[in-house]
This record gives structure tokens, C-alpha cells and sequence, in this order.
């Protein structure tokens, strides 16, 4: 599964920039069945950060993959090995 998100600020927010290396992120994905909840810890040391696009892979090798980049204001994920129910919608998945 691969998930391509452009997140935006609200007005008056109190920050224009997020820190998932310092900060840690969480990402849910719901689909039939239980929601797939992936959380990484901050300061993970598998963060790898370039310029503005940190990096973050999981320990096995294809499991999961984190790109965010802040300039762009994107989040990228890659996953496999997830399992979700069958659908009682045509492929309805959610991601928060």
C-alpha cells in the first residue's frame, strides 16, 4: 500500500512547520476491521534527514517507509503485511 497526503495549516495555527523526528508521528489507516495504527516514537534513531525531507524505515526491511517533507508539505507511505477485512464499501480506506 502506498499513501501519497499534502497536509495545510489552519489559519491562526500556532506553528507553520512540523518536526516528525523531534515530535514522532502516528499515522492510522481505516479500512474493514481493526484500524492499522502505525506509531513512530520521537527521536526514533532511524530518522535519515536531508534538507527538508526526513526519512524514517522500519527495522524490516519493506515493512514501512515515512517520508515527510516539509517544503513540500507532503507525507509519503509505504506499506506491506497490512490486513483489513473485506469491505462492505468499494475500497473505502481512510487514513488520519
Amino acid at each position: 500500500m502506498s499513501l501519497r497526503l499534502k497536509y495545510a495549516f489552519q489559519t491562526g495555527a500556532s506553528t507553520a512547520v512540523i518536526d516528525p523526528v523531534a515530535d514522532g508521528i502516528a499515522i492510522r489507516i481505516a479500512g474493514a476491521g481493526p484500524d492499522q495504527v502505525s506509531v513512530i516514537a520521537p527521536g526514533d534513531p532511524a530518522w535519515v534527514v536531508t534538507g527538508s525531507v526526513a526519512t524514517w524505515q522500519s527495522p524490516t526491511p519493506g515493512v514501512l517507509r515515512v517520508v515527510v517533507n516539509t517544503a513540500k508539505r507532503t507525507i509519503r507511505l509505504d506499506a506491506t503485511g497490512l490486513t483489513f477485512d473485506a469491505s462492505q464499501a468499494h475500497n473505502t480506506v481512510r487514513a488520519a
